[in-house]
């Protein structure tokens, strides 16, 4: 079945909620105050999550044979019945949905409506207080959050099995247990670890790139504050990354350029390891190889085809691909030197070139150790690709000469 539109677009929602909060809570830039937003979020998030619960009951009764969800919607029963009702029909179609699920929704819908109303209704606050939630909607927490989350998820579940399961089918009636599924918000402390540093100076470096990318789009050389100020900043977050993540720091060039001859001699010879190189600790291998003093004899039993480098040295080249692949996210910072620096500071260009090549380098590394872990020998357009970033070099190589 085709999901609809508001099924689709109630789930898209409930997850960006889900991808904001963490937003919130861990940004680096900015302080909240916990107690106050997770209200606020609290009283948005059950909003949706009611209207997207009703969005998947509405739905589903069209396609469910023996129509039990159709009363859900009769305006002369109660909401207190429709819950009653439509556990029953749960339990009659073999489903042992969890009754306090049941109960926990109609106390997050009495609260919807009152958020969406401005207006406490008499006959609604003990039943809202005796599922756990406050008579204050400023009250509300991640404790609160938690259950209406659990209520989303046991109610989706619920009303998603109804359209594989029938009176006639006993596949869970049989099963005395409840059904019901517990997922924990996730943790959102605000602290930034070390390992996350290297990634937040990378999407800074892309936003970067991509607010040039506006810049030069209808401006033509433009030299404003700017781009100067710009310029300044991407050289800075470029050698913190490089700084972080030691990207070819802490490995020499004659390793680099060995490393590329031995990958791209192992793919072109087809020479794989018997078993996928990804459920293995290179690391731990190449140590064990040294330790224990294992011959290349010994070692390339694990190849399927002879090799003609030392053990140590395929390994390494497999290593510094996979570190080279791992930290080097894609090649946008290439054109940070080849395409915008050079226009904006040219009397830096020799800088640039020299990044430029190291760049395109470990690109290299990087694209084929990817090709030889997945065994993939069609490399035509990655040389291509490779030479056509080496002909961007080359246009930055040749001194420009104004027309005027």
């Amino acid at each position: 079945m085709k999901p609809k539109e508001f099924i689709e677009t109630y789930s898209d929602d409930i997850l960006y909620l889900y991808d904001m909060r963490e937003a919130m809570l861990t940004h680096p830039f900015k302080e909240t105050t916990h107690h106050l937003f997770s209200a606020s979020f609290s009283r948005i998030y059950c909003v949706f999550i009611i209207g997207n619960i009703e969005s998947m009951i509405k739905q589903w009764s069209k396609y469910i044979d023996n129509n039990i969800l159709s009363g859900f919607f009769d305006k002369n029963k109660s909401n207190f019945s429709k819950i009653n009702n439509l556990y029953e029909a749960f339990i009659k179609n073999g489903i042992n949905a969890d009754k306090e699920i049941l109960n926990d929704y109609l106390a997050i819908k009495y609260l919807r409506n009152t958020i969406i109303h401005s207006d406490w209704k008499e006959n609604h606050k003990s039943f809202i207080l005796e599922r756990g939630f406050p008579l204050d909607s400023r009250d509300l927490n991640d404790t609160h959050l938690q259950k209406m989350k659990n209520v989303n998820e046991n109610m989706m579940f619920y009303i998603a099995m109804l359209s594989f399961f029938d009176s006639k089918s006993k596949s869970f009636s049989n099963n005395d247990s409840i059904i019901r599924t517990n997922v924990a918000l996730p943790e959102a402390d605000g602290i930034i670890r070390k390992e996350q540093l290297p990634q937040l100076i990378w999407n800074n470096l892309k936003r970067i790139i991509d607010r040039f990318d506006i810049l030069f789009e209808d401006i033509q050389n433009p030299t404003n504050d700017e781009l100067l100020y710009l310029a300044e900043e991407s050289l800075f977050f470029w050698e913190e990354y490089k700084r972080y993540r030691t990207i070819g720091e802490s490995i020499s060039k004659k390793s680099i350029i060995s490393s590329l001859d031995i990958l791209k001699d192992l793919l072109q010879s087809q020479c794989f390891m018997k078993f996928p190189i990804g459920t293995i600790n290179l690391e731990t291998l190449h140590d064990n190889c040294v330790e224990k003093n294992i011959s290349d004899e010994e070692f390339f039993t694990l190849f399927n085809a002879a090799v003609k480098y030392s053990a140590k040295d395929v390994l390494k080249a497999i290593i510094n691909g996979k570190n080279i692949y791992n930290n080097l996210p894609s090649l946008s910072i290439f054109k940070l030197f080849v395409h915008y620096l050079p226009r904006i500071v040219p009397e830096r260009n020799d800088y640039f070139i020299k990044e430029a090549k190291e760049i395109l380098t470990l690109f290299e590394i990087s694209r084929y150790y990817y090709h030889y872990i997945e065994q993939d020998t069609n490399i035509l357009n990655l040389n291509k690709t490779i030479e056509s970033y080496k002909d961007k070099i080359k246009i930055i190589e040749t001194p420009y000469v104004s027309n005027e």
